[in-house]
């Protein structure tokens, strides 16, 4: 996936970088700087997907930070 098609997932999901760095125990910097590369590894990819699949269809953010709380 391309990072540009990765920031649309985001967009999707109504998930900022720095959110989903802080979910992921990342620093925001590791997943921006794969704008330099043009792509993002497929983990980050199917994560974004999933998680703006779940925002379209009701499944917010904070649906599942209080899953991770538990």
């Amino acid at each position: 996936m391309t990072y540009d098609e990765f920031k649309v997932e985001l967009k999707r999901a109504k998930l900022p970088i720095k959110m989903l760095a802080k979910l992921l125990e990342m620093n925001p910097t590791s997943i921006t700087n794969y704008k330099r590369i043009g792509t993002v590894p497929q983990h980050l990819a199917i994560i974004a997907v999933m998680l703006a699949e779940l925002s379209v269809h009701g499944c917010g953010l904070e649906v599942i930070e209080q899953k991770l709380r538990k």
